[in-house]
């Protein structure tokens, strides 16, 4: 999952010690909820050099949930690029059709990871729209919030946890 507008609000002011916004807290519930359920999580976030993603979801309480934290600045490469994908599949040591790729970004989140052969994926927009030419493809869904994910899940499982 995504972290810019995805695990934080759009919205809200980038923390100065953080130096990102700060995990949001409906974020912070749905993320829990997820990982009651036993579903694996990897945060994969295209980063600065420097955001250290970790911190934000070490003062949420979150951090210790995620099975993984894949950034840009670790692998040399961002989404939507085939090799940060790849590192991401690694993390979970399961085949790609088994991975869901859950963010804001048509581009990164949604479209890049349906090619590398992702399993399915979820856009998140807080106004629930597509943009002007934007078109969701064939395996993805659209939610307002992460919050709403645990329940899209419950309805259509994904694969768990061995």
């Amino acid at each position: 999952m995504d972290y810019g507008g995805t695990l934080s609000a759009p919205n809200t002011h980038v923390d100065p010690v953080l130096g990102q916004r700060p995990v949001d807290p409906r974020a912070i519930i749905a993320v829990r909820e997820l990982h009651d359920l036993d579903y694996a999580l990897a945060l994969s976030s295209n980063n600065r050099p420097g955001q250290d993603r970790s911190l934000a979801l070490r003062q949420a309480g979150i951090e210790d949930m995620f099975d993984a934290v894949v950034t840009s600045e670790e692998v040399g490469v961002g989404k939507p690029a085939r090799e940060f994908y790849r590192r991401v599949i690694a993390t979970f040591g399961v085949p790609p059709d088994q991975v869901m790729s859950v963010g804001n970004n048509l581009t990164n989140d949604v479209v890049g990871a349906l090619q590398y052969g992702f399993g399915g994926a979820v856009l998140i927009r807080h106004d629930g729209a597509l943009r002007t030419g934007e078109v969701l493809p064939a395996g993805a869904v659209m939610i307002t919030h992460i919050d709403e994910l645990a329940d899209l899940l419950r309805r259509s499982p994904w694969p768990l946890r061995p």
